[in-house]
C-alpha cells in the first residue's frame, strides 16, 4: 500500500513534489503517524464532544480510524511546561493506539521534549521505525 509522504516543517505538514511533477510517495506508516497526530481538526479536543471533528470524519465508519487529534489540540490550548509534557505523551499515544489496535504497529514509544521556548520534540519509535516531529507549542496559561 502506498500513501502520500508527508513531512514535517517548523510550519507545519508539507509534501513534496518530484522532478516529474508527481508527489513522492511513501510504502511505510509515516504519514498515518503524523495525520494521527496532526491530521485532526486542532479546535476538536478528542473528547465526547464531536461537533469539532475534522469534516473527513464523516466519512469514516470506524471510530477507532478517525482522526481527533489530541496531540495537535493540547498543543494549541495548554502552556509548554515541563509538567505539561506528560499530557502531551499520553495524547500521542492516545492518537497513535489505533494502529495498535488494527495490528499495523505491535510497539509505540514516545518521547516528548522541549527543545527551545514553545516548541515541542516529539520522536514516536515503532517496530516499523522512528520519525521525530518539531511543532510549535501555541497554548498559552
Amino acid at each position: 500500500m502506498t500513501d502520500v509522504r508527508i513531512y514535517q516543517t517548523d510550519d507545519g505538514g508539507e509534501i513534496n513534489l518530484l522532478e516529474n511533477d508527481t508527489i513522492e510517495m511513501d510504502d511505510g506508516v509515516g504519514s498515518a503517524v503524523y495525520l494521527s497526530l496532526f491530521g485532526g481538526n486542532e479546535h476538536d479536543d478528542g473528547g465526547s464532544d464531536t461537533s469539532k471533528e475534522w469534516w473527513g470524519n464523516s466519512l469514516e465508519t470506524d471510530p477507532a480510524r478517525k482522526y481527533r487529534s489530541k496531540t495537535q489540540n493540547l498543543l494549541k490550548s495548554i502552556p509548554a511546561t515541563s509538567a505539561n509534557m506528560r499530557r502531551i505523551k499520553t495524547a500521542a499515544e492516545d492518537d497513535l493506539e489505533w494502529m495498535i489496535k488494527d495490528g499495523v504497529l505491535t510497539e509505540i514509544n514516545v518521547r516528548v521534549y522541549i527543545p527551545r521556548p514553545n516548541w515541542v520534540k516529539m520522536i514516536i519509535d515503532t517496530n516499523l521505525g522512528a520519525w521525530q516531529f518539531g511543532y510549535p507549542w501555541e497554548g498559552t496559561a
